[in-house]
């Protein structure tokens, strides 16, 4: 959603990150470890538009690992006035080989680069994202966009995240609050929600799935991401998310707060709301630190089941190990 406050502040992309995309500008494409995106831009979005969505994509792949393709579809689209952009994944995995939980949904992206390898069909898309053909959009580089705009690579950089992983599958209909994609099988995102006393939301025994019990935590105002490297990333203290007391279909649960991290601060990129004149290039260490708790930083063992045997004999286990955190090839 679009707040039509003037925000008005600036956060460049970290020097790190800069000139890491700067030299893989000058340098031939090679290191298949980096994230590498496909984007599919819809014929009607104009090309200055596609140059300010390249630069949010080029963040993020210096952010993230993958030896997986990540394909995104851009759509160009009217979605009214108070609407910027939305974004999500094509599709959800659970228990493929690499997961780090079993029988939990994980956005398609985020399971390939577990799994190391494609999952879905490598035509299909892994994010798919829309975003406004009626707003009055800023797409420089300079970090001055007129008085009523809205800067445009902001807007891509935080809905990336959302199709990427920063999303699960909590709800309110009528009087129940719900999770599972019509399942009772949870996205690894809300693995993590805590109320303020430390219960997860998830805890069937608590909050059964559906019921009243779980809707109340969900517009409670007090729900928070908590895991171990979040946590160390802002001070010792759990992530509070953003939970209206009148639940928000495409703001609730699986935003930031936006009174805890205003406008301006490093962690406010993933709040629910963007401003007018508001830029942000900067994904900050919530986020980042969230994305490694979920599985985008860490170690994944890849191995082809094995078939049952009738009686005792050899086997040999074969396995492959993926890292990009301590363990070290050999």
């Amino acid at each position: 959603p679009a707040s039509h406050i003037d925000e008005n502040t600036f956060r460049d992309i970290s020097i790190e990150i800069k000139q890491a995309i700067q030299a893989k500008n000058r340098l031939k494409p090679g290191d298949t470890q980096k994230a590498v995106f496909d984007v599919l831009y819809d014929p009607d979005m104009p090309q200055v538009a596609q140059d300010a969505f390249q630069r949010a994509v080029d963040i993020w792949a210096e952010l993230l690992n993958s030896n997986a393709k990540i394909n995104v579809i851009a759509l160009w689209q009217e979605l009214g006035p108070n609407v910027l952009g939305s974004a999500g994944p094509g599709t959800y995995y659970r228990n493929f080989s690499g997961a780090a939980r079993a029988n939990t949904w994980y956005p398609i992206a985020l399971a390939e680069k577990m799994a190391g390898q494609d999952l879905n069909s490598p035509d299909d898309f892994d994010i798919v994202a829309r975003f406004s053909s009626e707003q009055n959009w800023y797409y420089g580089t300079t970090g001055t966009p007129a008085v009523g705009q809205f800067d445009f690579t902001s807007v891509v950089l935080h809905e990336l995240c959302h199709g990427l992983g920063f999303v699960g599958s909590m709800g309110v209909e009528g009087t129940q609050g719900y999770f599972g994609l019509g399942t009772e099988v949870p996205v690894i995102f809300d693995t993590f929600i805590q109320n303020e006393k430390d219960q997860n939301v998830i805890d069937t025994l608590l909050f059964p799935n559906p019921s009243t019990a779980l809707r109340n935590e969900l517009i409670s105002e007090n729900l928070f991401f908590n895991a171990p490297l979040t946590v160390a990333s802002n001070n010792n203290e759990k992530i509070k998310l953003y939970a209206p007391t009148i639940f928000d279909a495409g703001s609730s649960i699986f935003h930031l707060d936006d009174r805890t991290y205003p406008a301006g601060t490093v962690n406010s990129l993933m709040t629910p709301t963007a401003g007018i004149r508001e830029i942000n290039y900067e994904v900050g260490p919530i986020a980042l630190g969230m994305f490694a708790e979920m599985g985008w930083k860490g170690s994944s063992i890849i191995h082809t089941p094995l078939k049952d045997f009738e009686s005792a004999t050899e086997v040999l286990v074969s396995a492959k190990i993926f890292s990009d955190s301590t363990i070290i090839d050999g």
